[in-house]
């Protein structure tokens, strides 16, 4: 098979190619893989509906585009482990009873804004594995019913202002694993309480400098954001990814 090459530092060549539409690996000996070089059991390298259950499967395919043919009458879709790379606006448009969308363990590094339009009804989204580096202003446009927004293991830095602001049925954000530096100011203030962010200080990389989250420690302080993180974060501890937040009340 050649030279082995560290699994953590093939994982983000192999993202950072893709987030820059560099050419992938083929596909070889008819095997189902994923991205990440692992490859998938049988059972989820499928193409199936359950009529009775209202399923669509399509996974482990190295689909690239994101099919147009999944039944309307779909309440979960499950497109995992393809070779995604983009979700373009109303994409999803025609799935007005779908409740929940899978689309972990692809390649997707641009989500626009309305993209998820039409998914009135979703309450669940996983987009976890993927190369999404920016969560921007109205990502998540028209999704009034959803509850469970998965963003685990990305690379998101930044968290624009106005991301979640027509999430009103939102309870839980996934956004651990990440290399989160900016968080604008407010993105949370507006969603209802409680709010869970689980393992939200568990990110990538070394110690950072992550000054600009300041805002983020008082509002944990003040309670208007609840059961999001370990006391590890608050008290800015030796040897957490925010050591160096220096926000003027670290030792209280």
């Amino acid at each position: 098979m050649g030279r082995q090459t560290n699994p953590k530092s093939l994982r983000f060549l192999v993202c950072l190619s893709m987030c820059l539409a560099l050419p992938s690996a083929a596909n070889t000996d008819g095997m189902c893989t994923k991205w990440t070089g692992q490859s998938c059991p049988n059972d989820r390298c499928r193409d199936t509906f359950i009529p009775e259950k209202q399923f669509f499967f399509r996974e482990g395919l190295d689909l690239t585009k994101i099919p147009q043919d999944i039944p309307r009458n779909s309440v979960r879709v499950i497109l995992r482990a393809n070779m995604f790379t983009r979700l373009p606006v109303g994409i999803f448009n025609y799935l007005t009873s779908c409740e929940w969308l899978v689309l972990s363990l692809n390649r997707i590094f641009d989500v626009e804004p309305g993209a998820f339009t039409g998914l009135s009804r979703l309450k669940a989204l996983f987009l976890r594995v993927n190369c999404i580096t920016v969560v921007k202003s109205n990502m998540f446009k028209g999704l009034k019913s959803l509850q469970k927004l998965h963003l685990k293991d990305n690379e998101i830095t930044v968290v624009e202002k106005g991301s979640f602001n027509s999430l009103a049925s939102i309870y839980l954000v996934e956004l651990s694993v990440n290399r989160l530096t900016t968080i604008s100011p407010d993105v949370f203030i507006n969603l209802p309480r409680p709010l869970h962010l689980p393992d939200f200080a568990q990110q990538k990389g070394e110690r950072i400098n992550c000054s600009s989250l300041c805002w983020l420690f008082h509002e944990l302080k003040h309670n208007t954001v609840s059961d999001l993180f370990p006391k590890s974060f608050t008290t800015c501890s030796e040897g957490t990814w925010l050591h160096h937040l220096t926000c003027g009340d670290e030792g209280e």
